[in-house]
């Protein structure tokens, strides 16, 4: 017999659920369930009420995984110091360890919180002028030199703000 038929439903959906709530992805809490996504999603769409819940525990798994990022990047993250394949120990015998930040959580957490204020920035100016002319090909040949021109830089990495200006 399967291990899926020996558990209650309503066993299985507060099991995906607790998983949501503790942070897991939608994958991770159907494996920790024993459940197939098929059959989560089957029950979100026909079931308003699991729908509010798999809802809720997201938003408090979500909470969860942003208490974790702003510990590591305020608190920092204790790891061991190994030399040479080997633990460092310090002079009584006791495991050195050096305390470890993320600045990259932290600048996250700031963008998320204040994205008004720390948000990336790009601007760019668009200022280009070509006068067309009497000839077709000579000013075709003008703009294919002006985009070769822009295709080079960005090519080389320079910054080409007139192109990342456009939209996708």
């Amino acid at each position: 017999m399967s291990h899926r038929t020996l558990r209650t439903p309503q066993h299985a959906r507060e099991a995906f659920l607790g998983a949501l709530s503790a942070g897991a992805s939608i994958a991770a809490a159907c494996r920790s369930a024993d459940l197939g996504r098929t059959t989560v999603y089957g029950w979100r769409s026909s079931d308003d009420d699991f729908a509010r819940a798999w809802d809720e525990a997201i938003e408090g798994g979500t909470d969860r995984l942003e208490d974790e990022a702003f510990r590591r990047a305020h608190d920092g993250v204790a790891e061991p110091v190994i030399s040479g394949g080997r633990q460092v120990l310090d002079a009584e015998g006791a495991p050195l360890v050096v305390r470890r930040y993320s600045d990259n959580l932290l600048i996250t957490l700031l963008k998320a919180r204040r994205p008004e204020r720390f948000k990336d920035r790009v601007s760019a100016d668009l200022n280009a002028s070509v006068k067309v002319g009497t000839d077709p090909k000579a000013d075709f040949a003008v703009m294919v030199a002006l985009l070769d021109g822009l295709a080079a830089r960005k090519a080389r990495g320079e910054p080409t703000p007139e192109l990342d200006a456009l939209p996708a």
